[in-house]
């Protein structure tokens, strides 16, 4: 019988812990579904961000190089994209220093050194 009395006052122990802590244990759920919650929101919106930079390096790197149209073909080899164009007269170099891309201009072709992700660049040019 003394083991089923400690077990009570355990419980019975147990329950005023929680009594005293309970506002301290909702607190701490509600703080982490706010973070929870932050760390979604902030996501979300860094890959909002991210894709209208994407859209935008695009749209200007195209208008530099003259444009879709005037693209041949595009390579990626490593961090180098070999562009050809059709026209070379078309080529803005202005806008592409503007860019702050590196490039190399050859007899047939443009390839631009990427110093981050020319896989990425590459797919968006396509």
């Amino acid at each position: 019988m003394k083991f089923l009395d400690a077990s009570v006052d355990d419980l019975n122990a147990f329950n005023q812990f929680m009594k005293n802590n309970a506002l301290w244990f909702a607190l701490g759920l509600l703080a982490i579904i706010i973070i929870v919650v932050l760390v979604i929101v902030l996501t979300s919106i860094k890959r909002n961000k991210q894709k209208q930079m994407d859209q935008h390096v695009e749209d200007v790197l195209l208008t530099a190089l003259g444009g879709k149209e005037n693209v041949a073909s595009i390579e990626q080899k490593g961090t180098r994209i070999a562009v050809k164009l059709k026209d070379f007269e078309k080529l803005d170099e202005s806008m592409l220093n503007d860019l702050n891309v590196s490039y190399i201009k050859m007899s047939d072709k443009i390839t631009i050194v990427s110093k981050k992700d020319a896989k990425k660049l590459a797919s968006l040019l396509q």
